[in-house]
């Protein structure tokens, strides 16, 4: 309602505006027609065109601590801008050998305020079947399909609320197998270490 009332608005100011100069035109045109006017002044150079504001850089850290728990990196940075607030987030990867690159990796935060009760986000490659989502098993349990959330050029994400299932079966378990699924239907399985998740949980929510 706002927007409409505020186009309205600038729609009506301009209708004022464009009848105000109509109107008076013909003043000027008979005051031009006298003999004694004096010379039209040359008209004024046009402003120039307002600049764009410069982005606003993103807020850095003031403090940034890094911790290890077995397979998992605990990462905290402390902000001061626009407010003061600590931001901590938990991660483990996996690493093809040959070529340095994560083919696999699990974040859990408690950062956003939606989730009070966290999230855990589960990235894959891409080139999978995005129907199909993802399988997440620990142990003899039944496996857990995830669905995926959002893909980007190199990755996507299956993000779920890290719940009392959840966290139970990540601080009981040290392995876990993901399973993803390439376009052909086949599956891509990854046998995933997870020791240390109790610690880094615990130091996520210090």
């Amino acid at each position: 309602m706002v927007n409409s009332v505020n186009s309205a608005s600038h729609k009506l100011a301009a209708a004022v505006v464009a009848l105000s100069l109509a109107l008076a035109l013909p003043a000027v045109a008979q005051t031009q027609t006298k003999p004694a006017a004096a010379p039209a002044k040359p008209a004024a150079a046009a402003p120039a065109p307002a600049t764009a504001p410069a982005p606003t850089p993103p807020p850095e850290a003031v403090r940034t601590e890094i911790l290890k728990f077995d397979n998992w990196t605990v990462t905290c940075q402390d902000f001061i801008a626009p407010t003061p607030r600590k931001v901590c987030i938990g991660q483990l990867q996996v690493i093809r050998a040959q070529t340095n690159q994560v083919v696999f990796a699990l974040r859990v935060s408690y950062n956003d305020p939606n989730a009070p009760g966290g999230i855990a986000a589960f990235q894959t490659p891409t080139g999978i079947l995005l129907t199909k989502g993802l399988s997440v098993k620990f142990g003899k349990l039944e496996p857990r399909i995830l669905n995926l959330t959002s893909c980007e050029p190199t990755h996507c994400l299956a993000a779920v609320p890290l719940d009392a299932t959840m966290l139970r079966d990540l601080s009981t378990n040290e392995t876990m197998e993901v399973t993803v699924f390439g376009s052909n239907g086949e599956g891509l399985k990854f046998n995933v270490p997870i020791k240390g998740f109790e610690k880094a949980n615990a130091a996520l929510k210090r």
